[in-house]
């Protein structure tokens, strides 16, 4: 298969998933876009900002993945630094 009849498909088939996405989102588009405006109305914005339940649920199993992988290597990851800086 050449490149481009690659990235036709590819196109085609981000063309077919947002079709079948659209009005299927869980999430209110508009409520979503409120808070968004509120949030940047605040004089201290986030650094991530999750909208949805599905949005809090992911970040919740990454947070909980990267506590595990720091957990199981926090010794030996510590035990890298320079004399000078412990």
């Amino acid at each position: 298969m050449e490149r481009s009849e690659f990235r036709r498909g590819r196109r085609r088939d981000t063309l077919d998933w947002i079709g079948q996405a659209n009005h299927a989102q869980p999430g209110d588009p508009v409520k979503g876009a409120a808070l968004i405006y509120e949030v940047t109305c605040q004089d201290k914005l986030p650094t991530h900002l999750a909208l949805g339940c599905d949005a809090i649920e992911r970040r919740q199993v990454k947070i909980g993945q990267l506590q595990d992988d720091l957990t199981a290597w926090q010794t030996k990851s510590t035990a890298t630094a320079h004399a000078d800086a412990v």
